[in-house]
């Protein structure tokens, strides 16, 4: 029984350091020109096909300008979330993403 205690322990702590290498892979930024312009496209891609689908699903012109709607409003957020609330409502806060800020905000004095 002590031997496979043993085996398991090691298993375990050799998955730990496969998850910690993974996780610092994972979160570290992407600094290549080249696998940011094909993050890029497949942002697009993926995108285009899903907004395509829905089209196919229900086509009528109502769908198409909900959608386009619904994509232009989030892109506004967007933008304000990451252009207007460090340029212009609080140049010290720097937010990496939506979850990050909301967890600030929160914790904010009010």
């Amino acid at each position: 029984m002590g031997g496979q205690d043993r085996g398991t322990t090691s298993e375990n702590g050799g998955m730990n350091k496969l998850i910690q290498k993974s996780k610092a892979f994972l979160t570290k930024d992407i600094t290549s020109k080249r696998l940011l312009y094909i993050k890029a496209g497949i942002f697009a891609s993926t995108g285009s096909l899903s907004g395509a689908i829905i089209l196919a699903m229900q086509p009528s012109l109502l769908t198409g300008l909900l959608l386009f709607i619904a994509i232009w409003s989030f892109c506004r957020l967007y933008y304000f979330f990451f252009y207007v609330i460090d340029k212009y409502i609080d140049p010290d806060s720097r937010h990496a993403s939506l979850s990050s800020f909301a967890q600030s905000y929160l914790k904010r004095p009010k």
